[in-house]
């Protein structure tokens, strides 16, 4: 499965966002994931217990995304079969209506949202 979520946030320029193998980063990220929520026009969190609220567009400039940049999504989703993953992510073998609080992975669900 790391291999797809390689393959999928590669693919979305997501690449080296997703996998960070520092200490301080990992309880900065648990802080961020266990604050996180969302919001009327996007997300509110803590980090270094100081509290944020950014919209879909500040987030997205945040997180590097180009706006003027536009997804394939038929070489993007190329070999994609959703039912295998939403069963990796969910344990359900229904994908006909997910539901967020399926998934597992907390930083999935925030995607999937």
């Amino acid at each position: 499965m790391s291999a797809k979520f390689n393959t999928i946030f590669n693919t979305i320029g997501w690449g080296g966002f997703w996998q960070v193998h520092e200490f301080s980063i990992k309880v900065l990220t648990q802080e961020f994931l266990c604050t996180l929520q969302l919001t009327n026009n996007g997300v509110a969190f803590c980090m270094y217990g100081e509290e944020y609220s950014l919209t879909w567009s500040l987030l997205n400039s945040a997180l590097g995304c180009d706006h003027d940049w536009e997804l394939n999504l038929d070489l993007a989703t190329n070999g994609f079969n959703k039912d295998e993953f939403w069963k990796a992510i969910s344990g359900s073998n229904d994908c006909s209506n997910p539901s967020p609080s399926r998934i597992h992975n907390p930083t999935l669900r925030f995607l999937h949202y």
